[in-house]
């Protein structure tokens, strides 16, 4: 059993139905957890995706979208938006495209 970080946000579920990843939002103090993974100075994390062994995430304060690895619980991949708010997260089925929405740079 794991547990979730202050104010959990957004699950998904592996396809194998093995592991279920929940981003940890925060509450006074900006979360920067999913699940047990600690993602260090990686804040806000909010939507969530799974893409084959990695689940994609946006991190709202970070300004930026991000990948775990669900082989070595590793972020290893993570680009900026460069703006503020950075919310939601759909990816094309290829996995080479990010579509990102920005609640708060219009």
């Amino acid at each position: 059993m794991v547990c979730a970080g202050e104010s959990p946000q957004e699950l998904v579920v592996a396809q194998d139905k093995q592991v279920a990843i929940v981003a940890n939002y925060g509450n006074q103090q900006a979360g920067n957890t999913i699940s047990i993974v600690e993602l260090g100075a990686i804040q806000k994390p909010h939507d969530l995706n799974i893409l084959r062994n990695a689940v994609y995430f946006t991190a709202e304060r970070s300004r930026l979208n991000g990948r775990l690895n669900l082989t070595n619980y590793q972020v290893d991949w993570f680009q900026s938006t460069g703006q503020n708010g950075t919310h939601l997260l759909r990816l094309n089925p290829d996995g080479k495209t990010v579509y990102t929405t920005n609640r708060l740079s219009n």
